[in-house]
């Protein structure tokens, strides 16, 4: 349920303030697809890029742009096929955004977010096995500082849902597409709403 009116929200966007601590990052180079564990000689679905071990053994993988471009590195996150798809395709239109994976519920999402460091994450939250609610709070926790846009419906319950994941450390979100008629209409919809957020939640943490 929705928290009640007055209960204070512990809302993530106060701890994003420059220099403030979280996980280090690798600039990405590579954007081969689908990725492959080299070590483990297992493919790996909604990835892209590739493994490589360092001294240490540790397995780290490369991602993003050969020309080192600094692009906004972004996980999809969505039951639905059409979904993934059309969320992907709005985000990989801008020429500074790069979809590095997608993620069939929270369980999937939480793994790829520790295995893949995004920028960005864009979170439906009805899935199965663990929905957004649920997984926003696990990612918020594990990576206080990455910016997570959740996908909802124009509902009552949606609403409510809404409510309860920017408590749960949300960052934004957007509706999910309704009264379209066509797959290109809902492109226009999504694009309308959804790049902005992106790259102002990005643009903050560097600020």
């Amino acid at each position: 349920a929705a928290p009640r009116r007055g209960t204070p929200c512990p809302v993530r966007r106060a701890s994003r303030s420059r220099g403030a601590a979280g996980p280090p990052r690798r600039r990405s180079w590579s954007g081969r697809s689908p990725g492959t564990h080299r070590l483990l000689g297992e493919p790996l679905e909604g990835v892209r890029g590739e493994f490589w071990a360092d001294r240490r053994g540790t397995a780290h993988l490369r991602t993003g742009a050969a020309d080192g471009r600094g692009v906004i590195r972004a996980l999809v996150v969505d039951d639905s096929a059409v979904l993934r798809r059309l969320i992907s395709n709005v985000l990989a239109s801008d020429p500074d955004i790069e979809v590095v994976g997608t993620a069939v519920d929270g369980l999937d999402a939480i793994e790829k977010v520790d295995l893949l460091r995004p920028d960005v994450v864009t979170l439906d939250v009805e899935m199965p096995r663990m929905d957004g609610l649920a997984a926003v709070q696990q990612i918020s926790a594990r990576h206080p500082r990455l910016p997570v846009v959740m996908f909802s419906t124009l509902t009552e319950k949606g609403a409510s849902a809404t409510i309860q994941a920017l408590c749960n450390g949300a960052s934004d979100y957007v509706a999910k597409p309704t009264g379209v008629t066509s797959f290109a209409d809902a492109l226009g919809t999504v694009r309308e709403q959804l790049l902005p957020r992106v790259k102002a939640l990005v643009a903050a943490l560097t600020a």
